[in-house]
């Protein structure tokens, strides 16, 4: 189950994209973190046309987080996969007037979801279920 409205959000906009986004590079982790992370080429971006796609499970609450990133290209998002104690940049046209409808429902699902959300961070303990396990998935579309 979706653990917040933003999670909801950027899985309804990967489901209506059609072929916007191109996958480079896909991994899943059934261990501790338990995640899967999606490196795509979004088409319709003039600016930061990388995204991550990152999503955590919660197993103990039965929840998940979806959250999407924009980078500039495929290193500075590998970077931010090595690296993850910045959170992921947000993405341009969320900066622009129109996005300020989504930084506001996004603030609010924040607000009043925070006690869930700190739940499902990303220092969150996780029950391991099983070990790593990479699959790469690479020129596909998502």
């Amino acid at each position: 189950m979706p653990a917040d409205d933003l999670t909801v959000q950027v899985e309804q906009q990967i489901r209506e994209s059609g072929a916007r986004y191109e996958v480079l590079d896909t991994y899943t982790s059934d261990f501790d973190p338990c995640e899967t992370w999606t490196l795509a080429r979004d088409s319709r971006a003039d600016q930061a046309p990388v995204r991550v796609f990152h999503e955590e499970w919660d197993h103990a609450a039965g929840t998940y987080t979806m959250r999407e990133g924009a980078f500039a290209d495929v290193s500075a998002a590998r970077c931010w996969l090595d690296d993850r104690s910045r959170p992921l940049p947000e993405q341009p046209e969320y900066s622009d007037h129109n996005g300020a409808v989504v930084r506001a429902r996004v603030a609010l699902t924040r607000s009043a979801g925070a006690s869930a959300t700190a739940k499902v961070g990303l220092d969150a303990p996780r029950t391991a279920l099983a070990g790593p396990v990479q699959r790469p998935v690479r020129g596909r579309p998502l």
